[in-house]
């Protein structure tokens, strides 16, 4: 036999040592295409193994060490359960914040859902609401001013005085006349912090 033909049978036989090899990681991945599949193994394995595992057979390979396996094998297996049990609300967060509905994500807050060209006044008053400082009282006489944020950006291009026109905006205060209470401004911080948010061109600004 020529060195040739045996060089082909030993490359045949590797393709099938090979395939056999794969076999069960394919078998696995047809029966559960969706499922991620982890080895644990309690030895070294060879690296030849270890490549075939990972890459051919798409597994991930979790090598315990040679003391305490056993705590290793329970922190593992602890992970493992903990991330079964957080992946329905993972895909379900990212399904939501995925789709194509305009929302203020926000995780513990009421989302503000702008349809149909309803809600801007609500997204702008929320978006207001959450800088610091910024009452709900606030957030409304601002509005009663600028009612949406391009009206506000267009006055602070054109005017040179309206940091100071924001300042003086009287903050209103519920319903009706109150004479117990002073009157009070949106004020010079807030009005700079605006300002500063809406105009800077350094992305290093401080508010």
């Amino acid at each position: 036999m020529s060195s040739k033909s045996k060089a082909e049978q030993l490359h045949k036989q590797t393709l099938r040592d090979k395939q056999k090899r794969i076999k069960p990681g394919l078998e696995l991945k047809a029966a559960f295409p969706d499922a991620q599949y982890t080895v644990v193994a309690t030895k070294p394995l060879p690296s030849n193994t270890l490549i075939d595992l990972q890459l051919l057979q798409n597994l991930h390979v979790e090598q315990l060490g040679h003391q305490d396996q056993a705590k290793e094998l329970h922190d593992l297996l602890q992970r493992q359960f903990k991330a079964i049990a957080e992946a329905p609300y993972k895909h379900q967060k990212n399904a939501i914040l995925s789709s194509f509905k305009k929302y203020l994500a926000n995780d513990k807050k009421q989302c503000v859902k702008v349809e149909g060209g309803n809600g801007f006044k609500r997204l702008w008053q929320q978006h207001l609401n959450r800088l610091p400082l910024v009452t709900l009282d606030i957030a409304d006489s601002i509005i009663s001013q600028y009612s949406c944020p391009r009206k506000m950006i267009l006055h602070f291009r054109g005017d040179i005085t309206a940091c100071e026109t924001l300042a003086n905006v009287r903050i209103k205060r519920g319903q009706g006349p109150q004479p117990m209470q002073t009157e009070k401004r949106i004020g010079n911080v807030l009005s700079s912090k605006l300002y500063t948010l809406y105009n800077a061109r350094d992305e290093n600004s401080l508010l």
